[in-house]
């Protein structure tokens, strides 16, 4: 029993000598595509380890002012339905906040001092107005190491949502959003 529990104890000292705590702040925008056009502007900061140089996994959130425009169109409602508002297929913009709370995997291939990144994003993203839902996203980039802990990170991504949004008593969506963004990251 004893040596179970100095092995276990050497195990996780050897694992927490190759882990570091790591986290990066990342002011970016992105791009709605498809059915929705639209964009966003927001910065996410992401906390979490960084093992042996390679691997980083983490928990992330964010805060994204986003505008989508849109056809104030419901394709549920039978087309004879009254309608009360004389504009109702005008076109409008939503604007909308949103907080995206997300977990992050990373992966840096080489330990120079350029690294190309490849790493995915899946969470949820809560919305003041309108377009929140389920999201996953895949990206790839590099990082640049400034010192041996900190480095400016650059990253292109796609991001598919499962969304629904109300734009007003008549009209709501239930869909997909497609999107492709940039972020230039603060890695420490």
């Amino acid at each position: 029993m004893i040596a179970v529990a100095a092995g276990l104890l050497c195990f996780s000292m050897s694992v927490a000598a190759q882990n570091r705590f790591s986290g990066a702040i990342e002011p970016g925008a992105k791009f709605f595509f498809g059915d929705k056009t639209g964009g966003s502007l927001g910065t996410d900061v992401v906390l979490g380890i960084l093992h042996d140089g390679k691997i980083f996994y983490g928990l992330g959130a964010g805060f994204d002012l986003q505008y989508l425009e849109n056809e104030q169109y419901n394709p549920n409602i039978p087309a004879d339905w009254p309608r009360i508002e004389p504009d109702f297929t005008q076109p409008k913009t939503l604007k909308t906040k949103e907080i995206p709370l997300f977990l992050n995997v990373k992966y840096y291939w080489d330990s120079g001092r350029f690294r190309p990144t490849v790493d995915g994003r899946a969470g949820m993203s809560f919305s003041m107005h309108g377009v929140g839902g389920k999201f996953l996203s895949v990206g790839a980039g590099c990082r640049y190491d400034l010192t041996a802990n900190t480095g400016l990170a650059f990253r292109a991504y796609y991001e598919l949502m499962r969304s629904w949004y109300a734009c007003d008593v008549y009209d709501s969506y239930l869909g997909w959003f497609n999107s492709v963004g940039l972020r230039v990251a603060y890695e420490f």
